[in-house]
């Protein structure tokens, strides 16, 4: 294990693959019609999963690129065995994470059969809260690019950004004035990413149906800006786990944008 992090190194070869091993064994007997079992509980999978996740954004900040797939694909293998949230809308960050894993752990394949068994329509992409609508579009156009299931995905995420586009003018002062009222800077900044990472997926959605976005063929310089403003915006207002999901969806949407073809197969396991 000497090739490894610190953060893999406490985990311990044992438990890593144990882990890895226990993930295998639920993903093979989900198609059959028995109950799942094994000693490892979730709490345990989850823990390992989060480590490795950690792992994987040290690796991004080093620029540690076979470090960075090793460890997202991992956690990719053992979080999508995991029970989902209840909620539609935590549900969805949580699909949000496990395809950033795939896609960063060359398993976008994986992610794409499982976003096609999900139930996407649930999100509340009206809600009374503006604050909570723009978020919960965020997470949905950021889904419908990960799944890419034909034109209707790719066609969706531009309709949803310009919707929220048009409703912005109608929703946000009252909605900022109400934050105001209470001296609460937190949501002005939850607004300014949510925006900056909607104009991502914009940008990303173009990008896939057109080769280019709004004239211009540099969609990585682009989504750099965006996702630089967004990840700004969140260190500004303290959003901790906005800032790391902007971390994550901006690997994936530069995977996204590259070749499959210039990225080596992901690895099984420890």
């Amino acid at each position: 294990m000497s090739d490894h992090s610190w953060i893999v190194v406490s985990l311990g070869t044992d438990r890593l693959k144990e882990a890895v091993t226990e993930a295998a064994r639920r993903h093979r007997r989900a198609a059959l019609p028995v109950s799942p079992s094994g000693s490892t509980h979730d709490d345990s999978l989850r823990f390992v999963a989060d480590a490795l996740e950690l792992d994987m954004l040290e690796a991004m900040e080093g620029e540690e690129l076979p470090r960075l797939r090793r460890s997202a694909a991992w956690a990719f293998q053992i979080a999508r065995v995991l029970p989902r949230p209840e909620s539609p809308v935590k549900r969805a960050e949580w699909l949000v994470r496990l395809g950033c894993l795939g896609i960063l752990g060359d398993h976008g394949a994986d992610v794409q059969r499982v976003l096609r068994d999900e139930d996407l329509a649930g999100l509340h992409l009206c809600a009374a809260q503006w604050g909570d609508r723009v978020w919960a579009t965020v997470l949905h156009v950021w889904l419908l690019l990960f799944r890419k299931d034909g034109w209707n995905d790719l066609d969706a995420v531009q309709a949803e950004v310009a919707a929220l586009r048009r409703a912005q003018n109608d929703h946000e002062i009252e909605f900022l004035h109400a934050a105001a009222a209470r001296n609460d800077a937190t949501p002005a900044w939850e607004l300014i990413w949510g925006y900056h990472m909607a104009k991502a997926a914009e940008i990303l959605g173009m990008h896939q149906t057109q080769g280019e976005a709004d004239g211009h063929y540099d969609v990585g310089g682009q989504l750099d800006v965006q996702f630089d403003r967004a990840g700004a915006a969140a260190a500004h207002g303290g959003l901790v786990r906005q800032e790391a999901l902007a971390r994550l969806v901006a690997g994936s949407a530069r995977s996204l944008v590259e070749a499959p073809s210039e990225r080596p197969a992901a690895p099984t396991g420890p």
